[in-house]
Parts: structure tokens; C-alpha cells; sequence
């Protein structure tokens, strides 16, 4: 096959144009954690721990 474009393999649709997340310094979370786990942010499919 020769390349000489763009092929469009898949459709993305923005249905929601706010972002959530966990906002924060996560270096200076991380040195002054005292805990051996700590939940910081929790998504649908990820989450994220100290």
C-alpha cells in the first residue's frame, strides 16, 4: 500500500469538554506522605496512590 495521505482509522467524539482529576503538587505530596498507601484521586478506570 502506498502512503501518500492521511487515513482517518478512527472517529473521536468529544462529549464532554471539562476534565477531572487530581490537581496538585505530586512531588511535595509524595516526600511529605507518612502513610504506606494513600489514595489521592479515584477515576473510572485508574486511580491514583502514594
Amino acid at each position: 500500500m502506498i502512503w501518500g495521505g492521511v487515513v482517518n482509522l478512527f472517529k473521536l467524539e468529544l462529549t464532554n469538554n471539562s476534565m477531572k482529576g487530581y490537581n496538585a503538587n505530586i512531588e511535595k505530596d509524595t516526600l511529605e506522605n507518612n502513610n504506606f498507601r494513600k489514595v489521592l484521586y479515584t477515576g473510572k478506570n485508574c486511580q491514583l496512590v502514594l
